[in-house]
């Protein structure tokens, strides 16, 4: 598993070993939740579901189509809050809002959710904040439709994916950095590894 050297990756504190074993020990639930599309009608959903479709054809990528999704957040369980680039709401890039409200429609959603040591969450959490205010990246998402990224697309802006599976790559969740990458796409590797995105209405009733 790759293990990154970005500059967001902080250490921990080490020294005394009693912190070691409950840093070991904590656990944490994430989520990386995924907008369904078609469903609101909004033409940039709509858009994105059959461009990334058409993409999955192309690359033979017969596994992403059945995820059909337009959007994606990261979800802090622990803080009930949300974090990720979005265009929606008035907001033009990364903001935090809480989940309640980000989620005001539960039957609209799907999620992975997965649990983490007390490292990983920490190292996500931190990138996670220091990436808020940053815009959203209409180049990048641009690009991506037309397979130019990582050309052109870069770290100082984002978008919903590309924030996502940045930061799942800063919690050394994934094996490698992702620069094109949809929702739809996204969707398809972390199923690999954690199971299918579930709907989120079971998830909320298991009182996670």
């Amino acid at each position: 598993m790759v293990r990154s050297k970005h500059r967001y990756n902080y250490p921990l504190e080490t020294n005394n070993p009693t912190n070691l074993r409950e840093q070991r020990m904590t656990t944490h639930k994430i989520g990386f939740v995924f907008y369904k599309a078609g469903i609101d009608g909004k033409l940039l959903d709509n858009g994105i579901s059959a461009w990334t479709k058409f993409l999955a054809v192309v690359r033979f990528d017969f596994k992403s189509l059945p995820y059909d999704y337009a959007h994606v957040e990261w979800w802090d369980i622990e803080k009930d809050e949300c974090i990720s680039s979005t265009m929606r709401d008035g907001e033009g890039g990364v903001r935090a809002a809480p989940a309640a409200t980000v989620f005001r429609h539960p039957d609209r959603w799907e999620g992975i959710i997965i649990e983490v040591g007390n490292r990983r969450y920490t190292q996500m959490r931190k990138a996670a904040i220091g990436e808020l205010g940053k815009k959203y990246d209409k180049l990048g998402l641009f690009t991506g439709f037309f397979l130019l990224a990582p050309y052109l697309q870069n770290d100082k802006e984002r978008y919903c994916s590309d924030f996502c599976m940045w930061l799942a790559w800063m919690g050394c969740l994934i094996w490698k950095r992702f620069w094109v990458i949809s929702p739809r796409r996204m969707a398809k590797i972390l199923a690999m590894t954690f199971g299918k995105p579930r709907p989120l209405t079971e998830i909320l009733e298991e009182n996670i």
